[in-house]
């Protein structure tokens, strides 16, 4: 997929800049299969001529148009395109976010280019099977309100004297088998997005996989900021013999941020709302939202969700009001199980954080993971993939700073600083 634009803009009264509409392209290569075009929350799709596109059938648009006008309540949507399953060809899918920008606010928005890939099998000359990486390149901006902030290398940030308005961005990835690594990371001569080529393929017998970026650098005011954004990857796997590839499922949760902050006085808006999203591949069933603590949630039109039914929601909010007199709460994900999709679960823990106290407060971004099994050339497998985690350490509002065991050791003075060590509960079986 590629787009237009992925923000909409608007001033400091909330009226529209610029263009109102986003373009969409779907990309095919060698599929001919007709497209499953839907957004998570509701906001329509058009065609180019300004007919509304059916979300729950396939169609021949391989461009189509969203418009800010519908919208509504929301400030983001994710839009999906799939091919309708045939014979010699896959399904191949492909997602990506668009958001509403506004001018003179200060939150932090970072978006990926290519947030899902699927990537294809071929035949080599030797008649071997092998994963192409075509198209899994991706592109990162962020926004600070409506304003680009200025991309650099770690290393080129780390000599800033004024690091004020810019950032870096670290590369996790989320195996340890070595199946693929990032391509090049460039910056573009505007220093408004960083661009890592098509990812390189070290091995051909994996199903899915995903790299974390962490986005951390100082908002125009100064301010400190840590996101964390996922370019998830899944294998169309091309049939042998007539049959077709297995596909493992998996989900991950992923929250736009995972605090709320409050004045040192406790003021705090209550309307303020965290969203969460649940990243799904290969598992059309519904999910079952739960939160600790009796908090609420929420749908992305702010109807309350029953937090005992499964319902057809992929994204949901979660507002500073509902805490009570709680700081955290856990929020949970369950899919609903069958036979042909056995049930996986996924926790994100949210916080109160409080100016001016010295509480340490400790955020995992995957706290509870669900791993899964898949069916490869050497027989069943336990996949790890998804299965990492970013950890985040706040004294009061303000975030620590992470170091290796050696380099903390180093420091002449190791105040704010913190580092982590982890130990596996079973070393037999898995290690961190």
């Amino acid at each position: 997929m590629s787009a237009s634009s992925q923000i909409l803009n608007l001033d400091s009264y909330g009226n529209p800049i610029g263009n109102e509409e986003v373009i969409i392209n779907a990309y095919l290569n060698n599929n001919n299969q007709p497209l499953n075009w839907s957004s998570d929350n509701g906001v329509k799709i058009y065609s180019l001529s300004n007919q509304e596109i059916n979300q729950s059938e396939y169609v021949d648009n391989k461009t189509v148009k969203i418009k800010l006008s519908d919208f509504g309540s929301n400030r983001s949507t994710k839009i999906s395109v799939e091919t309708l399953s045939a014979e010699n060809n896959p399904v191949d899918r492909d997602e990506m976010s668009f958001f509403i920008v506004q001018a003179g606010s200060n939150s932090i928005t970072a978006f990926v280019s290519n947030e899902t890939h699927s990537l294809r099998e071929y035949l080599d000359s030797e008649g071997s099977l092998k994963i192409s990486s075509d198209f899994s390149g991706t592109d990162i901006s962020v926004l600070d309100g409506s304003e680009y902030l200025d991309a650099y290398t770690i290393s080129d940030y780390q000599q800033l004297t004024d690091k004020a308005g810019s950032y870096y961005v670290e590369v996790n990835l989320g195996h340890t088998d070595n199946r693929f690594t990032m391509g090049a990371q460039t910056i573009d001569s505007n220093k408004t997005k960083v661009s890592f080529a098509n990812i390189q393929i070290n091995s051909h017998n994996w199903v899915n996989g995903y790299t974390q970026f962490d986005i951390i650098g100082k908002k125009k005011n100064g301010e400190n900021f840590q996101v964390s954004k996922f370019q998830t990857f899944s294998v169309a796997s091309r049939g042998i013999d007539g049959l077709d590839g297995a596909s493992a499922s998996s989900l991950r949760l992923v929250a736009n941020t995972q605090s709320f902050i409050s004045t040192r006085y406790g003021g705090l808006d209550p309307d303020s709302e965290i969203s969460i999203y649940a990243f799904l591949q290969n598992n059309p069933q519904n999910i079952k939202w739960q939160a600790s603590n009796g908090v609420k949630i929420y749908d992305s039109f702010g109807v309350e969700i029953d937090q005992s039914s499964y319902v057809d929601n992929n994204s949901i909010r979660v507002k500073a009001g509902d805490f009570g007199n709680y700081i955290n709460t856990t929020v949970s994900a369950t899919t609903f199980g069958t036979q042909e999709y056995p049930t996986l679960i996924d926790q994100v823990g949210l916080t109160i954080l409080r100016e001016g106290s010295n509480a340490i407060s400790i955020i995992l971004s995957n706290e509870s993971h669900n791993l899964i099994e898949y069916l490869s050339s050497d027989g069943i497998v336990i996949s790890e993939v998804l299965s990492g985690t970013a950890v985040t350490v706040y004294d009061g509002s303000v975030s620590l700073a992470p170091y290796t065991q050696a380099d903390y050791e180093a420091l002449a003075d190791q105040s704010g600083s913190y580092y982590i060590t982890a130990t596996s509960s079973n070393p037999e079986y898995f290690t961190p």
